[in-house]
């Protein structure tokens, strides 16, 4: 994300999702990393829509954990659900 307003806007719009995070904060901050719906790789747009903010552990998952297409279904379904809200 380019702009601090989009990135600020990503964060608010996940903050439910943060709530849910699979493990505590480490080093006893909360760190948030943007998730590209459609991958950026894949030409997927740079905007506040195809962003969401995730702890780096819960953003790891969704790349590299055995059940990453189940993560990535689950979130996908609660980013449908916070765009209905926002909109």
């Amino acid at each position: 994300m380019q702009h601090s307003d989009q990135l600020q806007a990503v964060e608010v719009i996940s903050a439910q999702q943060q709530k849910r995070s699979i493990s505590p904060a480490p080093l006893g901050s909360s760190f948030l990393e943007v998730h590209h719906v459609i991958r950026l790789a894949d030409n997927g747009p740079d905007t506040i829509d195809n962003a969401v903010a995730l702890c780096p552990n819960c953003h790891r998952a969704l790349h590299y954990a055995d059940d990453m297409h189940e993560r990535r279904e689950l979130l996908y379904e609660t980013v449908s659900r916070l765009r209905k809200i926002r909109d």
